[in-house]
């Protein structure tokens, strides 16, 4: 039987690659009609080496000492551990070039949050045998620079994200009942900020102008080294009494999926208008609980909004892309004043208007519960890549040679 290693973060971590893993690896144990071993190379653990559940689990060897992506150690424990395929569940830029075209076969899950794809990106996936798309528009991004990508979704467990009555989300939250709130969701580690954090603040202070009572809950890093000190962007704009936040803690060992379905329901929408987003998962568990979102209409996100504003769905303004020097491509800014018009909108919605839009997103979500994704395009995956490695095939740009 093959081994196929998953290189990616702790599936004990609550990031989006962490739970994705988890969501996989949990599936995988009870496929009955699996014909790989999978083996778990996790990021952040640190320890020995050790089998669970039928899974063995190889933690970083060289953590401390400043490989923090296995770029010195991946082709060791290629070799190893007698490894057959290599999939990367992590953005590709953190892995050397030099590294990766050292593997047999490598097939990384390719987040795009950038139009074009970013020469950065395409530089490093010369070395893989096929890229994976998890977005409708990775798909498309990856197909017109000549790829021939796979596809696996991400989702989210249904049993995690569901509708409950809003005020009694608010009461396990403690927020107030009878107010306008809105939520948002997202890492704050990067300057700009990808998550328009500073356009969201700038947005919200003209909002409560008109709707004093209005409250924005912000679950992100209040301070970050690579990010935004929010709190003083708060200060500075005199918004304290109607924002809340995390606290810092709880925020950095994470929300239980208790709370975060209780986040989701609480809000009227949640605001995620990023600069570009490779999934997005946050608006799509959002929709699963029936709460409208505020997005823009750029890279995966085009596909991921079923209730709410998709900003820009029209046309992409020219003048509001920037260009990122490090992936040398380019990210769309939101307008403060465009965000501001989106949370207007939202809070002028009769209850019949609401209600329809809670059917919509909840409808929309559906799609994406992942014991349906595994079954239909995970599944499929590593079947295909069992059957690359049967066949000794080899690969340019995810086309077969052989």
């Amino acid at each position: 039987m093959y081994r196929i290693a998953l290189v990616t973060d702790s599936p004990y971590v609550h990031s989006g690659y962490g739970v994705s893993a988890k969501q996989f690896i949990d599936c995988y144990i009870h496929d009955e009609s699996r014909n790989y071993e999978l083996v778990v190379l996790s990021f952040g653990d640190s320890g020995s080496v050790h089998q669970r559940d039928g899974v063995l689990y190889i933690p970083n060897p060289r953590i401390h000492f400043g490989d923090l992506f296995f770029n010195e150690t991946l082709p060791k424990l290629q070799e190893c551990y007698a490894l057959d395929a290599i999939v990367t569940l992590k953005d590709p830029y953190v892995f050397a070039p030099n590294m990766l075209a050292q593997l047999k076969y490598w097939f990384p899950f390719v987040p795009i949050d950038t139009e074009p794809i970013s020469p950065i990106l395409t530089e490093r996936l010369a070395h893989c045998a096929r890229p994976i798309a998890f977005s409708h528009d990775g798909l498309r991004q990856l197909r017109a620079s000549g790829f021939v990508p796979l596809y696996a979704p991400l989702g989210f467990w249904r049993a995690d994200y569901y509708r409950i009555e809003q005020h009694e989300a608010r009461k396990m939250l403690g927020l107030p009942e009878d107010s306008f709130i809105a939520v948002f969701v997202g890492a704050n580690q990067s300057v700009p900020s990808r998550k328009s954090i500073p356009e969201i603040l700038l947005a919200w202070r003209e909002f409560v102008r008109r709707y004093p009572s209005a409250l924005l809950y912000m679950h992100t890093h209040l301070v970050h080294p690579h990010g935004l000190d929010v709190l003083r962007l708060i200060d500075d704009l005199g918004i304290g009494e109607h924002v809340r936040c995390t606290d810092r803690d709880e925020y950095a060992l994470g929300f239980s999926a208790e709370k975060m379905r209780a986040l989701y329901n609480a809000a009227n929408v949640v605001v995620n208008p990023s600069t570009g987003g490779g999934f997005e998962r946050v608006i799509l568990e959002a929709q699963a609980c029936g709460t409208p979102v505020i997005a823009t209409h750029f890279t995966a996100m085009r596909d991921m909004v079923w209730a709410g504003v998709s900003l820009y769905v029209n046309e992409v303004p020219q003048s509001q892309k920037e260009l990122d020097k490090n992936l040398q491509a380019y990210r769309l800014r939101p307008r403060p004043v465009d965000i501001l018009n989106a949370l207007q909108y939202i809070a002028e919605l009769d209850e019949a208007q609401r209600e329809r839009l809670r059917e919509s997103a909840m409808r929309g979500a559906s799609a994406y519960e992942f014991s349906t994704l595994y079954d239909k395009y995970w599944k499929t995956t590593f079947n295909m890549i069992v059957d690359t490695i049967a066949q000794k095939r080899t690969y340019v740009r995810g086309i077969a040679m052989v």
